[in-house]
């Protein structure tokens, strides 16, 4: 991967550690879990992803930093640090999320994606069932964002639970 993108990297996930850190009521707020498949769009190798999700305190304007963790049955890894925006209907239950988090990946038994570095986006519609609970349908595409000289890709769907942590 190159340096220079390595270093802009770390030192953008340096800040937002710094920038929450600094503030005392930051912290995790929401956990999301999923199960969904990958390579939607492809006609075959679909294999089924699991993930998970730590949202933290929004930090302003909808926009809070997020951890990611997906699992493909295959045996692949994906850990991302991120930022993800949130849009919810003031009259009805309903909402938007755009995120992206770049990250580790090791393929493990699963499609080679260009490299370790990776970059997890997505676009998810949620319905607030509760205060606390919330149902999302999320599209994810992951790549490595023409960082390298193979850039398959992949596509993810998901059905996401996403639930308060106690006291928050």
């Amino acid at each position: 991967m190159n340096t220079g993108l390595t270093r802009l990297l770390t030192a953008v996930c340096v800040v937002l550690a710094a920038t929450g850190a600094a503030r005392a009521e930051w912290g995790p707020e929401t956990v999301a879990l999923g199960v969904g498949l990958e390579e939607v769009f492809d006609q075959e190798g679909r294999r089924a992803v699991y993930s998970a999700e730590l949202g933290f305190t929004e930090w302003g304007a909808g926009l809070a930093p997020v951890a990611e963790l997906n699992v493909t049955e295959a045996g692949a890894v994906f850990a991302g640090l991120g930022l993800a925006w949130r849009w919810e209907a003031e009259a009805l239950p309903l909402g938007l999320r755009v995120g992206v988090a770049p990250g580790y990946y090791d393929q493990g038994r699963d499609k080679f994606l260009g490299g370790n570095f990776q970059v997890y986006s997505f676009i998810e519609a949620g319905w607030r069932v509760t205060k606390a609970h919330g149902l999302g349908l999320r599209l994810a595409h992951l790549s490595n964002a023409s960082t390298a000289d193979q850039n398959p890709g992949t596509e993810i769907v998901s059905l996401i639970y996403e639930f308060k942590l106690a006291g928050r």
